[in-house]
């Protein structure tokens, strides 16, 4: 299990691998956030958790992520109190 890394842009060429890493929900929108259930390298990942549902804002859990090759593109939704933008 990995400290939170912020979000995945160190791991970008790591497709493939899947990591586990120790996510405390946001409890408040930061940085960027594109996607749903699939999000970019560049989203923060604790946003992310808990916009997919991984987590509830401020509860901490090891969240599972893998690491995919490139994608056509990413749909913006607004789930669990935080919005996503498309890409």
């Amino acid at each position: 299990m990995l400290p939170d890394p912020g979000n995945m842009a160190n791991h970008i060429n790591q497709v493939g691998k899947t990591f586990h890493f120790r996510v405390t929900g946001a409890t408040a929108q930061v940085g960027s956030l594109y996607g749903t259930g699939t999000y970019t390298y560049d989203s923060n990942l604790s946003v992310a958790a808990v916009h997919s549902g991984a987590v509830k804002a401020g509860e901490t859990r090891v969240v599972k992520v893998k690491i995919l090759g490139p994608v056509a593109g990413f749909t913006g939704t607004t789930q669990n109190g935080f919005t996503s933008s498309s890409y």
